[in-house]
């Protein structure tokens, strides 16, 4: 019986954990709590923080584990400190630092000649203060290490009075006490490109690209979901490119990495971020939806060595269902009455699964995580899914919220 680790035992490691036993392996989580969800469902649970190297990597000693694996960003060096200590399926800690932190990945991109904006990271106020004039405005302000859109914050010329205001919130949510700011690279639409994708050698799979709309209201935060990709095969070719050259100079060997990217006015492709773990918003099962492929699956099994699954994958043509997963936001904070959608799109509605309750307190978007539900729509068409999934859609699925 194959063993594998997994750290963590929240709700974004559930996944893992019965994909794990849905192969019949021994499951063994790291978590610090004695309470969190995945736990029950584990065979072994040794309560210490993942973050904790020296304990971890004690643990996946004794256990003699075939493999380990994360689904969030603080866990995911130690999956590469595991995996390389143990010589299972894995990338080298120096990898993943190069993708989790916001500065080292501006860096690298630089170094390898890729796309990229100009750029300063630090932890001290008065350095941003020195540095600033040498960027164009507006910057973005964001956190270096820290997960999702976390107190990032575009700054005009004219707003510089809240600089210090915005740096210190960032300083706040950034794991390492670091700030980055960079120039801002205008999106040409609100539309960029997004996707899972899967690496194991030099294997790569694509077919969890899409692109993702975002709202005018808040142009900083995913919100539509539209599988597949809307992208010319001229372009698809560019982002296939820089990706491969990206994943092979980094040194990526294995895993499911979200990456975020668009083409600037100019045509030149902004790979945003790479970040070395599943996408959020239930993405991997969105995907599963449109391509028939198990990521999770994938993940879970290529991590103690058996490619199997893999091996069908690659032999396999995939599907090509026209789906789009909409995030529900508010503009406004309240009390969530309920969600309106329009009897025109309702039909295509494949499942509405609420975050908030009905009667519960929400907040006004300002960061992914203040979402309220996911509304997820299955189309017959390509013309008939894009006739729904852009300009009309905040419009035909909206929040009805109390103030």
């Amino acid at each position: 019986m194959k063993k594998i680790l997994i750290l963590g035992a929240n709700e974004k490691q559930i996944p893992l954990i019965k994909a794990a036993k849905e192969e019949g392996y021994y499951v063994v989580v790291c978590d610090y709590t004695s309470d969190n969800p995945g736990i029950p469902l584990a065979d072994k649970h040794y309560q210490v923080s993942y973050l904790d190297q020296d304990s971890v990597l004690s643990i996946a000693k004794k256990e003699r584990i075939d493999g380990v694996i994360g689904n969030n960003d603080p866990a995911m060096p130690m999956v590469a400190y595991i995996s390389d200590r143990l010589g299972l399926p894995g990338n080298s800690p120096e990898t993943i630092d190069k993708l989790i932190s916001k500065s080292a990945f501006r860096q690298f991109q630089e170094q390898i000649g890729l796309y990229c904006p100009k750029h300063i990271e630090t932890e001290d106020f008065s350095v941003v203060e020195k540095s600033i004039e040498n960027l164009n405005f507006p910057i973005i302000v964001k956190p270096s290490v820290s997960a999702g859109s976390q107190g990032t914050t575009k700054i005009q010329a004219n707003q510089t009075g809240k600089l210090q205001e915005v740096f210190n919130t960032c300083k706040g949510f950034s794991r390492n006490g670091k700030v980055t700011i960079e120039e801002y690279v205008e999106m040409p639409t609100l539309e960029g490109i997004e996707g899972d994708i899967f690496v194991y050698g030099d294997t790569i799979l694509w077919n969890g690209l899409f692109t993702t709309r975002r709202s005018i209201m808040a142009p900083m935060i995913p919100m539509t979901y539209i599988f597949p990709a809307i992208l010319s095969q001229e372009k698809l070719t560019v982002v296939k490119k820089n990706v491969t050259k990206l994943f092979n100079e980094v040194g990526i060997r294995h895993g499911e990495y979200n990456i975020e990217m668009y083409f600037t006015k100019k045509e030149e492709l902004f790979i945003i971020e790479v970040n070395p773990r599943q996408g959020g918003h239930l993405l991997p099962q969105q995907i599963k939806k449109h391509t028939e492929i198990d990521l999770t699956r994938l993940l879970v099994t290529t991590a103690v060595g058996q490619n199997e699954y893999l091996d069908d994958i690659v032999k396999k043509e995939p599907k090509n269902n026209f789906l789009t997963h909409h995030v529900v936001f508010s503009d406004i904070s309240g009390i969530l009455q309920d969600i309106e959608i329009d009897p025109v799109i309702r039909k295509y509605v494949s499942e509405i699964a609420f975050h908030k309750k009905r009667g519960e307190k929400i907040n006004q978007r300002n960061n992914a995580t203040d979402y309220i539900a996911y509304v997820t729509m299955q189309f017959p068409d390509r013309e008939t899914q894009l006739s729904y999934s852009r300009e009309r859609i905040e419009q035909m699925i909206r929040p009805i919220v109390k103030e």
